[in-house]
């Protein structure tokens, strides 16, 4: 029975189910196939993908080789043409899927980037804006006198507060019980003469005031932004 010789190309043993029953071929090992086992697809497909190849004869083949060759070799040749046609229409198709998807991403990204760069312009002016707040308006607000004795009260509670984190208590002859109450109980008046205070203060601040701060933070956010890294880069033409 004539048989061609087909080598494993690949660093491991490999073995194809046909038809005609389990083909094994060794790594980098050689091994003679029928005409039923070369005409098994799975055959066919490792041929086409490189896993085996045919071995030349060592010297000009003999008849019957020329005739199982001639019978295996126009499908196995007409089957790798048709695989590749099929796979390269797809690449094709998915390629202009992908060129699609990029001129998309491409113009979409433009438009957001303009956006971005006129957001940015728009507050182009806000630090010489906000120094001329700060200077007209924030620096000459009068403070009242509520404010003031809220400010007091903080301040005097604050420091009542630190003397008793710095007693001694061998020198007051005061008990460690004692002393711990005093703390408590001024750490307690110290968070509230501080919210009085806020409050006291967030009555009588110029409403503008709050708006510039948020603004502030607002414009330092939006410059502090950067194209590439928020929308990522134009996605380049394929080669």
């Amino acid at each position: 029975m004539a048989t061609l010789t087909v080598k494993n190309n690949t660093g491991e043993d490999l073995a194809f189910k046909t038809p005609a029953g389990v083909v094994k071929v060794k790594a980098g090992a050689t091994s003679d196939l029928t005409d039923k086992q070369l005409s098994a697809p799975v055959l066919v497909d490792a041929v086409a993908s490189g896993q085996i190849s045919f071995l030349p004869p060592a010297d000009e083949p003999n008849w019957d080789e020329i005739v199982l060759a001639r019978s295996v070799l126009p499908p196995i040749v007409r089957g790798t043409a048709s695989k590749l046609t099929q796979l390269t229409t797809r690449f094709e198709k998915s390629r202009s899927d992908l060129v699609r998807l990029r001129e998309a991403f491409n113009s979409a990204r433009s438009v957001v980037a303009a956006q971005l760069d006129a957001a940015k312009a728009a507050v182009k002016g806000w630090p010489e804006l906000e120094k001329a707040v700060q200077a007209f308006i924030v620096a000459t607000e009068q403070e009242n006198a509520e404010e003031k004795k809220a400010k007091e009260e903080l301040k005097a509670a604050e420091k009542k507060l630190d003397e008793l984190k710095e007693e001694d208590l061998q020198t007051s002859h005061r008990t460690l019980e004692q002393w711990y109450t005093d703390r408590v109980a001024q750490e307690t008046a110290v968070r509230e003469a501080r919210e009085a205070e806020r409050t006291i203060r967030k009555t009588h601040e110029n409403p503008l005031v709050p708006e510039v701060r948020l603004l502030t933070l607002a414009v330092a956010n939006l410059q502090a932004i950067v194209k590439e890294g928020v929308i990522g880069p134009e996605i380049p033409e394929l080669k």
